[in-house]
Formats: C-alpha cells, sequence, structure tokens
C-alpha cells in the first residue's frame, strides 16, 4: 500500500510539472510557443555548405519594424568552435552608426555592438550584416547566440520577446578520390 500511494504521489508531480510547463507556454526549444519567427522580431545566422576557408555568414533581422522597430542599439553574443573557426571582422552593415565585431577568446564568443546615432532608430527586416570567418573544416561548426544579447529601440527600451536563431556551417563533400602508392 505504501508503495502505491508513493508511487501515485510521483505520477501526481510528474502530471502537475507538465502540466505548468504546457501552461507557461515553452516547448523543447526553450522559446514561449506564442513567439512566431515568421511575425515576431528575429535575428537569424544563416546556416551554410562551404569548403574551408573564408566565408562570409549573414546575419539576419527580421521583423523589427512598427512597435518592434527603430533600432538603436544591439548586442550579440555568439558562441563558436575556436578549433573550427577563426573571426575576421563583419562586413556589410546594413544600419546606419557606429559598429564593432570582436572576438573574445576567453569566453570563447563573437562579440557585435551597434549604436545608432544619438536621438535616432532604424527599421530593418531583412540582412543586418555579414561576419567573415576562417572556418578549418572537417566538422560541422555551430555558432549559438548566447545568453544576454539584446536590441533596445530609439527609447532605449529593450525589445521584448526577440527569437535569437542559430546557425551551422557544414562542409561541402569532397569531389574526387585520393591514392596513395606503397613505399
Amino acid at each position: 500500500e505504501y508503495y502505491s500511494n508513493s508511487h501515485m504521489i510521483k505520477q501526481i508531480s510528474t502530471l502537475i510539472f507538465y502540466l505548468f510547463i504546457t501552461i507557461a507556454g515553452y516547448t523543447a526549444s526553450g522559446y514561449p510557443t506564442f513567439l512566431n519567427p515568421d511575425t515576431d522580431p528575429t535575428v537569424v545566422i544563416h546556416d551554410t555548405i562551404s569548403a574551408p576557408g573564408v566565408l562570409f555568414l549573414r546575419v539576419d533581422a527580421l521583423n523589427f519594424t512598427g512597435s518592434n522597430g527603430q533600432i538603436s542599439a544591439i548586442t550579440l553574443r555568439i558562441d563558436v568552435d575556436t578549433f573550427l573557426i577563426d573571426f575576421e571582422s563583419i562586413q556589410n552593415t546594413t544600419l546606419i552608426g557606429g559598429w564593432i565585431g570582436n572576438y573574445n577568446m576567453f569566453e570563447n564568443e563573437i562579440t557585435i555592438a551597434y549604436t545608432a546615432p544619438l536621438g535616432t532608430g532604424y527599421d530593418i527586416d531583412g540582412a543586418l550584416l555579414d561576419i567573415r570567418l576562417q572556418y578549418m573544416g572537417g566538422f560541422p561548426a555551430d555558432l549559438n547566440f548566447k545568453p544576454n544579447c539584446e536590441i533596445s529601440n530609439v527609447n532605449l527600451q529593450t525589445i521584448q520577446n526577440v527569437i535569437y536563431e542559430n546557425g551551422t556551417i557544414s562542409q561541402v563533400f569532397p569531389v574526387g578520390t585520393v591514392s596513395q602508392d606503397t613505399i
């Protein structure tokens, strides 16, 4: 009888936990289910397939218009595998203002910061910038947004519920064969 009561309590506790998660609106990805990347503000690092060498990885800022627009400050922190990726620079920025891209080797992260001219902000729904990287190849390399990324509007208010979509660099399949003679 004790076992069955204990077992019942465990099952009820598990049910309450899952009910709480469902009510909170979270999915396995960690994003609230009510967020929609087709309509909500989203920052996307595009997946790409590339040979080892220099590549430009596009980053988009989508749906930063209307009440989610007038961007005046951006801070992005991107976790990278330093055995597979060397950060070189940011290029092709689309918003007017000051940009800085830096690699922090202690945190294994690329930090990108933007500030608009004082009192201004810009809407964007498309390409934000390109990250110039040296890809070593051999394995897929993930670029994952870290916590504390932030985008603020012209009133210096944080734009809420921004979705950050990570990206991956995969190596192109080798073409041809290699043979070795015996010595």
